[in-house]
């Protein structure tokens, strides 16, 4: 009887830690050439520092496509977040800049800025909720 308290209570917290996990679609849009690959990282709060350049921060890529393109960060924890997006055309990986002025496109969460974007402007915050998405035009 006790193995089956312990097997149906840890059943329980895998299935309450599952339901908390949120799934995050990013949809970004603004792709004016569809050559080389769109890099969305996320970053949370206590990685905030880095923002927008993405060490040690979960990161997708895809291909570059002019109808836009989607990727999903799957299981996200409830918590602050911001998101960098880079169109790296030429897959250096690595946001191209001539004198600091970006030579690629960028995007973040937030509002569009011509400057460098900061994590305070860019911020989210992810719930308890099933998916949450967040749409990003590069320029």
């Amino acid at each position: 009887m006790r193995y089956l308290q312990i097997f149906i209570s840890a059943a329980l917290l895998v299935v309450i830690n599952t339901a908390s996990a949120t799934d995050l679609q990013v949809n970004i849009s603004g792709i004016i050439e569809p050559e080389g690959s769109i890099r969305v990282s996320l970053f949370p709060q206590d990685k905030k520092e880095p923002f927008p350049q993405p060490v040690d921060v979960k990161q997708l890529a895809t291909d570059a496509r002019i109808e836009g393109v989607s990727v999903v960060f799957k299981n996200i924890d409830a918590g602050t977040y911001a998101i960098s997006v880079l169109h790296d055309k030429n897959n250096n990986s690595e946001m191209d800049t001539f004198f600091g002025i970006p030579q690629e496109p960028y995007g973040n969460s937030g509002e569009y800025t011509r400057f460098k974007p900061n994590y305070e402007d860019s911020k989210f915050e992810v719930k308890n909720q099933k998916s949450i998405t967040i749409e990003i035009k590069v320029h």
